[in-house]
């Protein structure tokens, strides 16, 4: 074989090392990026997964409306803060005023623990918002960052919804047995 031949077979060898190491090289940097994109995609999702989640909602208790600020997330929510348009005032004492629930800011609120306030009858509310739809923002934050969560509460659809009390058992179980303790009074009373 000649120099010449032997130049050019090596030189076509060399070319297919460096094709065969850019394709190697593109392929790694694919792989990366892929990798980098799964790190991350697992990164949001532990993180979405041990995150305070804090809504707020206002609630039929039929003639009345209480609002409430609840944490569904696995962690504690700190600084929350209502924003609500438009706002609602309510009567305390003989003076309108805005309730707490919506003008403080709440420093602290556990997983799963509610705030609620009464907000008003319905018949006030939509006096002060004909439409009864409420938008604002539930702002909080965690260890981490700061959330500002939108909400949109149209009120029309539980309008007249009849709302039965939650029961708190052990305190019907404590009235029960203090009314049977008065009938048992009343029947020995007249059986003597």
């Amino acid at each position: 074989m000649s120099t010449t031949s032997c130049e050019f077979v090596t030189a076509c060898l060399n070319a297919a090392t460096v094709g065969v190491t850019a394709v190697y090289a593109f392929l790694t940097y694919k792989i990366l990026k892929a990798n980098q994109e799964t790190v991350r995609a697992s990164r949001d999702q532990i993180e979405a997964s041990v995150r305070p989640y804090v809504y707020f909602d206002l609630v039929n208790h039929w003639p009345d409306i209480e609002g409430f600020i609840k944490n569904t997330g696995r962690t504690p929510a700190h600084d929350i803060k209502i924003v609500l348009a438009p706002k609602i005032e309510t009567e305390v004492q003989g003076k309108r005023k805005v309730p707490n629930l919506l003008t403080a800011t709440h420093s602290f609120l556990a997983p799963d623990r509610e705030l609620h306030e009464l907000l008003g009858e319905w018949k006030d509310l939509r006096n002060q918002n004909p439409s009864m739809v409420f938008t604002g923002t539930v702002t909080y934050r965690d260890q981490r960052k700061t959330y500002v969560e939108p909400f949109r509460l149209d009120l029309n659809t539980q309008e007249g919804i009849t709302w039965v009390a939650r029961v708190d058992v052990p305190n019907e179980i404590r009235r029960i047995n203090e009314n049977l303790e008065k009938i048992t009074g009343l029947l020995s009373k007249t059986s003597k």
